[in-house]
């Protein structure tokens, strides 16, 4: 099989637990304490449109995870910003994220954040007339 280290703990660990965010509690029988191991968000899905000036992206919103929009032209850098919607009589539940740029070459990101915790950003290139 495949394992993967996410993070470590103290000295003889002895119970495991596993929350709805995807936390890791190991309880350390050795330091007599409890270790939390947060994993980094993943990286989201994205459907991504544009319509004249504005680049807009449709993010399915991930449990504890917030999202920033930032686009990227030079040395330039524009936010965006995201809210959650609910989208038809199906009530889908999505996060839209919206920026208005100026015309050029841009590289939009979407960032995934859990706390302090920073995951790897969909990126897409866009071009402005």
């Amino acid at each position: 099989g495949l394992s993967t280290v996410v993070g470590y703990t103290g000295t003889n660990p002895l119970g495991i637990a596993l929350d709805s965010a995807g936390d890791i509690y190991v309880a350390n029988y050795g330091s007599n304490d409890v270790s939390k191991i947060t994993q980094a968000p993943a990286r989201p899905l994205v459907a991504w449109s544009k319509k004249a000036k504005v680049v807009s992206a449709s993010i399915k919103p991930v449990s504890g995870v917030t999202y920033r929009m930032t686009a990227t032209k030079g040395s330039r850098t524009k936010s965006g910003a995201c809210r959650n919607v609910t989208l038809g009589r199906k009530k889908i539940k999505r996060n839209r994220c919206k920026i208005k740029l100026t015309k050029g070459k841009w590289r939009v990101a979407i960032t995934p954040r859990k706390g302090a915790l920073v995951g790897t950003a969909n990126r897409r290139a866009f071009t402005i007339r």
